[in-house]
């Protein structure tokens, strides 16, 4: 599962027809069905010669609009289960919540040699994550949950994005609000630009300030977040086919070697039977926007 971010130093280490399946009895296949919140409809028939699905079995991905126009097939093999998420042969992560599929994550690699980026759906997942690397030289490491690229700024927030720090700005109070599964403690926000997830370029924007996380849920809640601004540019300085994405961040600890009081230390750790990718709380119904003041 690639599409998990880690945050270090303030930068992300981050047709129709049947399908020809080699090993698997294709009158076993089982179809679930999802809709983003563009209306775009997700269809996933998996093969599987087995009671369980699992890695290894065959599947066909179909992708309609709004109108029921096919946008895109694709098919493959499953790469991993954990738990309810099956990760697809192109690094999709799909999400079945009992027979329907609740979300999708990537970029989706179609038949035609064309990709397709997936929108936001109604529920998001913060996921287990475990992180290390270099940032100028010097070792930096760290736990948290977070929802990775689910979030298309776009999708839930239609006004200009040149709001989100203008000229001159280098803080923003951002207004997050929610259903959340469980009680989800040291909330926060990253906002990411990406323009190409393949091989992947982009740029940390803007980050929770370190006193203004918050604790949510159960249930619903409304929160203010102050976030502060990472990178010098402009939304609207960046290239034209970028893509804004929100990243909530559960902060668990990230550290710095040689400076103990660096980053967030909450005391917490992913526990170890816990593994990366597994999820830990959703969050349905959100919303984002700036508090203009």
């Amino acid at each position: 599962m690639k599409r998990i971010i880690g945050i270090i130093c303030f930068t992300v280490i981050i047709g129709f027809g049947f399908l020809t399946c080699d090993n698997n009895d294709l009158s076993k296949g089982t179809v679930h069905k999802g809709k983003d919140i563009a209306g775009n409809e997700y269809i996933l028939t998996i093969y599987s010669s087995a009671r369980n699905i699992s890695a290894g079995d065959d599947y066909e991905f179909i992708i309609m609009n709004e109108e029921g126009d096919i946008i895109g097939v694709t098919s493959g093999e499953i790469n991993n289960v954990l738990d309810n998420t099956y990760t697809l042969s192109d690094d999709v992560d799909v999400v079945i919540d009992g027979t329907e599929i609740s979300s999708v994550v990537g970029e989706i690699t179609l038949k035609d040699g064309t990709t397709f980026i997936v929108r936001t759906f109604p529920v998001v997942y913060l996921r287990a994550n475990r992180w290390e690397g270099l940032h100028e030289g010097v070792k930096n490491w760290g736990e948290h949950y977070n929802t990775g690229y689910s979030i298309i700024l776009d999708d839930i927030y239609s006004d200009s994005l040149d709001v989100f720090f203008p000229a001159g700005k280098n803080t923003m109070k951002l207004k997050v609000s929610g259903n959340a599964s469980k009680e989800i403690k040291n909330f926060g926000v990253v906002l990411l630009y990406v323009w190409e997830h393949n091989p992947w370029e982009g740029a940390a924007i803007a980050g929770t300030a370190s006193d203004t996380y918050k604790n949510i849920g159960p249930g619903d809640f409304e929160v203010e977040i102050d976030i502060i601004r990472w990178e010098e540019r402009l939304i609207s300085e960046f290239p034209d086919n970028g893509i804004v994405y929100v990243d909530f961040d559960n902060q668990l600890f990230n550290k710095k070697e040689g400076y103990p009081f660096h980053g967030h230390d909450y005391n917490e750790i992913i526990p170890d039977d816990m593994p990366n990718g597994a999820i830990y709380a959703s969050i349905r119904n959100f919303t984002i926007e700036p508090v203009i003041e």
